[in-house]
């Protein structure tokens, strides 16, 4: 994928991009950038400029600087391509443009390129609240974002509550087929008798030679007797516990 270059408009490789615009960038031995932008040759003003200004003088050094035809060419078709710096062969180094004044006009730069930018909306028909204004003049246009960002974000967001919608359709279908399904009975868990000291949680099992159902018609022994002496205590028949 390639993009065009601002300064010689050549189609670059995207990996090489700032590699290249550092190039164009690069200040020479004078403080100026090897290159400026503008516009492609095709779309620069082409008439006369012989009513034009062309140099300018710094109010502090004095000194004279030239404006290279390509740039003004290229303000007079897009007065918002430049910032409101210029270079000063003086002072080797880019100043506010309110410090210079047109040596064949008098009139202040900043001025100046604050007239170009009124003429350029009005000329153009263009609605001023597509550019930023400052002290009651257009500085620079506004960023737009692209329709094609603008799209995409839509997509996420339709994306997400769609998802949020799928996750909460799931939830609520499960709580319904919970709640939906017979509740079966709960059972009591079968209780465990001890048959005496030392035997908690074993299962009471009957006494060698009982059968408390009597199948065979063995009938259970009798109780056991136990008498009480005068002035004694009770004396129990004793059994093993088995």
């Amino acid at each position: 994928m390639n993009q065009r270059c601002p300064f010689c408009h050549q189609d670059v490789p995207t990996h090489l991009w700032h590699a290249h615009i550092a190039e164009h960038t690069k200040l020479r031995e004078d403080g100026q950038m090897t290159a400026h932008v503008t516009l492609a040759p095709e779309q620069r003003y082409e008439g006369d400029l012989q009513n034009e200004p062309r140099w300018y003088r710094h109010e502090t050094c004095g000194a004279i600087t030239g404006m290279p035809e390509e740039i003004i060419r290229s303000y007079l078709v897009d007065p918002f391509l430049y910032s409101d710096s210029t270079f000063c062969t003086g002072c080797g180094k880019y100043l506010h443009m309110s410090q210079f004044h047109w040596v064949e006009t008098g009139e202040n730069l900043l001025a100046y390129n604050r007239r170009l930018r009124i003429e350029h909306i009005q000329k153009n028909h263009l609605d001023p609240n597509d550019f930023v204004w400052r002290d009651g003049a257009p500085v620079r246009r506004k960023r737009k974002v692209s329709k094609v960002v603008i799209a995409a974000g839509a997509l996420v967001a339709v994306v997400v509550m769609l998802g949020l919608f799928i996750v909460g359709a799931a939830g609520i279908a499960g709580m319904m087929r919970q709640a939906s399904r017979p509740q079966s009975p709960t059972s009591m868990p079968t209780p465990t008798f001890t048959t005496g000291p030392g035997s908690f949680g074993q299962p009471h099992r009957p006494a060698p030679g009982m059968n408390h159902s009597s199948p065979h018609g063995i009938a259970p022994p009798s109780s056991p007797s136990f008498t009480i002496g005068p002035g004694s205590e009770p004396t129990f028949p004793t059994r093993e516990h088995r």
